[in-house]
């Protein structure tokens, strides 16, 4: 990928990239066939593990922007044609699991967002820039380093650098935007020195500084953050129904959830304040404009 550094698959030793394999259990009985293959390792800590300071939040959306430049000129005619329930212009498909949701609350939240996604969103995705994109900016996908001379700094306001992107299996064609709602989706989850609402004015800052954004594309930005924390809750809450004691989807859930309801319940307008507000300290006047350095 031209710039951007990320894993590469090796081959096994009858030379290929991946094989069918079955799976011995402990009661002897094989389970499968699965996909197996190997990744070259990339060093590194994912985002989850640093605390998301501003530069470090600033970092990661520049880092993207790039990302996003790469992949301009990348195609593949399986990935294009690749349509699944999580990429964010089929959100509606959630409906069809709605019923998994325990609480009717949130179940009628998830409901008023995908009306608004078919009434406000649907209508302007034609205007929209398309490419083949990451699909799962999440922050177990994105390697961080700490910055150079931070000695000095105590370890939870240390700013780190991104050295790549792991985890392409969600590549899918679409909508530049929606990497961009998807990183800030799941970068508020975890954002605890600040507001979880500003977090998304420092990747944008960072962003900009790669790639434009249109006034289109950020007046359909919220809904689309709150789609792509819908799409988590919902889909989590339906692989609950088939195994009840999984803890890792369950912390999906109590993640997810609150913040969920803590992006609809500001408005569009107040959400563009905060991040107005936060761009000012980089220099930048507007969320559609690319600050020259």
């Amino acid at each position: 990928m031209k710039k951007i550094p990320g894993q590469e698959f090796v081959q096994n030793v009858e030379g290929k990239m991946w094989s069918l394999q079955g799976v011995t259990k402990e009661s002897k009985e094989v389970d499968g066939p699965y996909i197996f293959y190997m990744l070259k390792y990339m060093e590194g800590d994912i985002a989850i593990s640093k605390p998301y300071v501003p530069a470090t939040l600033f970092n990661i959306g520049k880092f993207v922007g790039r990302l996003q430049v790469a992949l301009e000129d990348f195609d593949d005619a399986f990935l294009k044609e690749r349509n699944f329930i999580w990429n964010l212009a089929e959100c509606p498909r959630i409906l069809d699991f709605v019923f998994a949701m325990k609480s009717k609350e949130d179940a009628q939240i998830v409901n008023v967002i995908i009306k608004e996604f078919i009434e406000e969103v649907k209508p302007v995705l034609c205007q929209l820039r398309k490419v083949l994109i990451h699909g799962d900016l999440n922050e177990s996908n994105i390697l961080l380093k700490e910055g150079c001379d931070q000695s000095s700094v105590p370890q939870e306001t240390r700013h780190c650098d991104v050295i790549g992107i792991i985890d392409f299996l969600d590549m899918h064609n679409s909508y530049t935007i929606a990497d961009l709602a998807i990183l800030i989706a799941h970068m508020s989850t975890e954002c605890k020195c600040m507001d979880p609402l500003d977090s998304g004015g420092h990747i944008i800052a960072g962003y900009l500084t790669e790639r434009k954004l249109t006034a289109s594309e950020i007046d359909i930005l919220r809904t689309l953050i709150c789609c792509r924390i819908s799409n988590v809750v919902v889909m989590s809450g339906y692989t609950l129904t088939m195994d009840p004691g999984n803890k890792y989807i369950l912390s999906y859930i109590e993640r997810y959830k609150p913040l969920l309801w803590k992006y609809w319940n500001t408005s569009k307008a107040e959400l563009h304040e905060r991040w107005k507000t936060i761009l000012k300290e980089y220099g930048m006047n507007h969320l559609y404009m690319v600050k020259k350095w």
